[in-house]
């Protein structure tokens, strides 16, 4: 020890006067900053800061339009940083909805619950959504702002109803043991549509959950 400086005691001072701002620094941090995805509505969200052990981390949270969505892994300087959190429902599904979500992924769709598609509907941009039941079972009772091509006629009609093979849509039947649907979303791909969802909670779930449906009018 000669009292001079080299490269290697100046490294070292850098670093450690680093790590000291950080840590004094980090107790002041009155949140982790600001994560911001986009929904697939097209909404942004912010993240909620968290306290989670001694670290801070921002956590997902629930956009205007309902959605949930996760934030992107980024660096908050030395003290902070925010990290991708998934969302609580795949660990709260049922065996039943699991295995619905798996088979209809399988197939090539993508799995919409009950509260993904009424977050949707309420959106700026709502999808299609088709009930591929009967039209008696229509007339009866149905998701509001659904339109009814049975399943039977989805190959004929689809065409004439739906000009734009782009466009969202959203096939639903009677509930989750209910093949119809997916069965609508093969032929809707077949057909050449690119953007197909199925609710496979179906009329079922909708009704249980007390969301919006069209009911014929009681008569006094």
């Amino acid at each position: 020890m000669n009292g001079k400086l080299t490269p290697r005691t100046v490294v070292g001072a850098i670093a450690f006067l680093a790590l000291v701002f950080a840590f004094g620094s980090g107790a002041a941090l009155a949140h982790c900053g600001t994560c911001e995805a986009k929904c697939e509505c097209g909404e942004n969200c912010r993240c909620a800061a968290r306290t989670e052990g001694s670290a801070r981390t921002c956590k997902t949270a629930a956009c205007e339009c309902g959605e949930t969505c996760n934030c992107a892994a980024r660096k908050e300087g030395a003290a902070c940083a925010c990290k991708t959190v998934e969302a609580t429902e795949a660990t709260e599904m049922s065996p039943l909805v699991a295995a619905a979500k798996a088979k209809v992924e399988a197939a090539g769709f993508s799995f919409l619950t009950a509260q993904q598609l009424d977050a949707r509907l309420k959106s700026k941009t709502p999808p299609v959504v088709i009930d591929v039941l009967s039209q008696k079972s229509f007339a009866a009772s149905h998701i509001k702002g659904a339109i009814n091509i049975p399943m039977s006629d989805i190959k004929k009609t689809a065409p004439t109803l739906l000009p734009d093979k782009n466009a969202a849509i959203v096939v639903y039947c009677g509930s989750y043991q209910c093949g119809a649907s997916l069965n609508a979303a093969a032929v809707l791909k077949k057909l050449g549509y690119t953007n197909i969802h199925d609710y496979k909670g179906g009329l079922k779930e909708w009704t249980e959950l007390g969301l919006p449906l069209v009911k014929p009018a009681v008569k006094e």
